[in-house]
């Protein structure tokens, strides 16, 4: 995302994915992944959530921590580059 900022127009829309689909426990899917990449296999079913008509699913791994620093991190480099004071106000928690 360091680098992405200097040539991508679009900053926001994966975060915002990301944000949305943000865990009723606060937190975050941090793999997508196609599902003939069998890699989602290896969670548990609360861990992740299946896309069958985009071929996709989101995917948890409970033993990584860095995920929330990251979605910190990556929104504030997301409204460092655009100013976009609209789009970073806080979120509510997913219900």
């Amino acid at each position: 995302m360091k680098g992405y900022r200097h040539w991508e127009h679009d900053l926001t829309s994966f975060l915002d994915f990301i944000l949305d689909t943000q865990r009723a426990d606060g937190q975050f899917y941090e793999l997508l992944k196609q599902l003939d990449d069998f890699h989602w296999t290896f969670v548990p079913p609360d861990c992740r959530v299946l896309y069958p008509e985009d071929n996709q699913s989101l995917v948890r791994l409970e033993l990584e921590a860095d995920i929330e620093y990251l979605m910190v991190e990556g929104c504030l480099q997301a409204w460092r580059a655009t100013g976009d004071d609209d789009w970073a106000p806080p979120r509510s928690a997913a219900p």
